[in-house]
């Protein structure tokens, strides 16, 4: 019995010794600690996803992202067609109304977004209230390119329509000053512009002039976006807020922009020839697909996204892991110590604690704070219980550093946007020449410099 266990202790020391074996059972624990990684992974989806549900509980009863397309003046004319009359024997000339969409001219939004900041639970929503003047002309189409005759223009049936995405959200009735004239918009949307759920109002045209002009107002809410299409033979658009953080975005830029920490102010200029849509059409040619595929307009941007920080910083868990084991490893080497596979364990529930501390935290502080806060409470922890497992202040201070170092390091990372990958490259090539010249120190043990 003792002689066998004299013949296992050797094989035992040499196992416990034996780095190879001890970077196994660190590559195996580091793809273990990958499990609650990736509950924080889904836990961050999670609550981005709450956040997603309060801004449209909000947003539904406050006013959604709202677009404004418009104003159409729709003309109906008749066009005559053939009948076979089985009485006679003949065909008789029939007539039908029909519609002649036309576009503005001149298209004109002038006005300001007065932001609001509301809150569901935890979670920030930014709302608006939008008061937009509208105004510009139309020009009286040549009926005879599109085979209508003058005489059968129906010019006292024509209408005026427009279209917010949430009508729910006016807070005035609109009156529109068409031709010196005053109307009232009203429901009733018929299909002829190929907007659907748009408003109009009726009125009568005088085919004496060929050009008429168009004033109205709108003063409605809005939830983080307000965007324009682009009708108008050439359309200008001049947003002014006190929001300081816009995102300006759709298929058009501001021509020019002017943001400062009292707020925006843009303008933007649209041909007709940037959006390949025709000033005059018939009714069912064009749909609202293809006219809302040239929208463009600004969204009250909120600069930190603590949710998609989040999720960037996970993104380093699995290279933070690896690196910190080094770490200890090459220190437990160094000192000629043995750490426990269930110290490393602890050690890496640590670490993924960090990231559910920074999500919690960021809740409810700014980001940056969050993420000192946490990282430096992973620290302190790890220095006290490298101090325990070392018996050497000098190693928990070094460790302790080493750490601090590499969520510097991430911070880093997360905070850039466009230098990212090339800042992380350099500084993993730094590491691994690091881990290489430490390989190589005649200060190591044998077993380790030859392993």
């Amino acid at each position: 019995m003792n002689k066998e266990k004299n013949r296992i202790k050797p094989i035992r020391k040499k196992i416990r010794d034996s780095l190879s074996i001890k970077l196994v059972v660190l590559f195996i624990m580091i793809l273990f600690l990958m499990i609650p990684i990736s509950s924080i992974k889904t836990l961050i989806r999670e609550r981005k996803a709450r956040r997603d549900e309060a801004f449209n509980e909000v947003s539904s009863k406050w006013g959604k992202e709202q677009t404004i397309t418009g104003p159409f003046l729709t003309i109906p004319y008749y066009k005559e067609y053939e009948i076979f009359n089985s009485e006679t024997k003949k065909y008789d000339i029939k007539k039908k109304v029909q519609y002649l969409n036309v576009l503005p001219e001149k298209l004109n939004f002038s006005g300001k977004i007065i932001p609001e900041e509301r809150y569901r639970g935890i979670f920030k929503v930014i709302v608006y209230q939008a008061e937009i003047n509208t105004k510009g002309n139309f020009v009286e189409p040549f009926f005879s390119e599109h085979g209508i005759k003058d005489k059968d223009v129906i010019w006292d049936k024509a209408e005026v329509s427009f279209k917010i995405s949430d009508f729910r959200s006016l807070q005035d009735e609109v009156n529109m000053i068409f031709d010196e004239k005053e109307y009232l918009f009203s429901a009733g949307y018929e299909g002829k512009t190929g907007i659907s759920e748009s408003v109009k109002t009726s009125l009568i045209l005088d085919n004496d002039k060929d050009a008429w002009n168009f004033d109205f107002n709108l003063r409605f809410d809005g939830s983080s976006k307000l965007f324009f299409t682009p009708l108008g033979e050439k359309t200008k658009v001049k947003l002014t807020s006190t929001w300081k953080d816009p995102s300006f975005a759709g298929n058009f830029l501001p021509d020019m922009r002017m943001v400062s920490d009292s707020g925006f102010e843009a303008n933007w200029e649209v041909l007709h020839l940037n959006r390949p849509i025709p000033q005059v059409y018939k009714s069912g040619l064009i749909g609202e697909q293809l006219l809302n595929s040239y929208n463009f307009g600004v969204s009250l941007y909120i600069p930190v996204d603590h949710y998609q920080k989040s999720e960037r910083t996970v993104k380093y868990a699995l290279l933070f892991i690896a690196l910190t084991f080094m770490a200890f490893f090459s220190t437990s080497t160094i000192n000629k110590v043995n750490i426990h596979p269930i110290q490393y364990i602890l050690i890496g529930l640590a670490l993924t604690i960090f990231y559910s501390l920074l999500l919690s935290l960021s809740e409810h502080i700014s980001f940056n704070l969050s993420y000192w806060i946490s990282s430096l409470s992973i620290i302190f922890l790890l220095g006290f219980y490298s101090n325990a497992i070392f018996k050497n202040k000098k190693f928990a201070m070094m460790l302790s550093g080493i750490i601090f170092v590499l969520y510097g390091f991430i911070f880093t990372l997360i905070q850039l946007q466009d230098f990212a990958l090339l800042v992380g490259s350099i500084g993993l090539f730094i590491v691994v020449s690091i881990l290489m010249y430490i390989s190589l120190n005649p200060s190591l043990p044998p077993h380790v410099v030859t392993a």
